[in-house]
């Protein structure tokens, strides 16, 4: 399963959609990390939606999800 970086969405210096917003449907891809103390808040593969306080509350910034968004077609219906 493909990974992407997933952080918050700021316009003009405004956060648009938070960290906490963006990844509740995802699992994560790598172990995600307390940045100032390294230590490991959420092991790979873990859903989203049940750490997302831990995630916020760390301070992280922006984390590798795999499972986000499945592509869809101009028709809007998903691809399999």
């Amino acid at each position: 399963m493909a990974a992407i970086n997933v952080r918050a969405v700021i316009d003009a210096g405004q956060v648009v959609a938070s960290l906490g917003v963006r990844i509740p449907a995802a699992t994560t891809a790598e172990d995600v990390r307390d940045p100032s103390r390294h230590k490991v808040v959420v092991k790979k593969g873990t859903r989203h939606r049940a750490q997302v306080e831990a995630i916020v509350t760390a301070g992280v910034q922006s984390c590798a999800a795999a499972g986000a968004h499945r592509p869809r077609t101009v028709t809007g219906r998903l691809r399999k």
